[in-house]
């Protein structure tokens, strides 16, 4: 993802990726809500649009399969809790219910 595009658009396989139990590799995009995700849940890397960097990474994941495993098991985690077809659809519920009586979105 390139960064001048960061927030407008949103990686299709993030979520598949999560579920799939596996790290997660975002290359650009660093400002955004989902690198941070990254960073913050240990559930990958999220790298500068640089072949360097994503190198690096890989090398990382190939280095330290405990690592990577790790971070898949966070992956997984974090799509149960925040992205699972049931988080999901009550989030959309609450959502169209809000615009539709004016109340406030938590």
């Amino acid at each position: 993802m390139r960064d001048d595009c960061a927030g407008l658009l949103s990686p299709s396989k993030y979520a598949a990726a999560l579920a799939a139990g596996k790290p997660v590799l975002l290359v650009g995009g660093r400002g955004t809500d989902m690198a941070v995700e990254v960073r913050e849940q240990q559930i990958g890397w999220a790298v500068e649009d640089d072949a360097r960097a994503v190198a690096s990474a890989v090398a990382e994941l190939v280095d330290d399969p405990h690592r990577a495993t790790v971070m898949g098991s966070n992956a997984r985690r974090l799509f149960e809790e925040k992205y699972s077809r049931l988080r999901c659809t009550a989030k959309w519920n609450e959502l169209l219910r809000a615009v539709a009586t004016g109340a406030e979105i938590s």
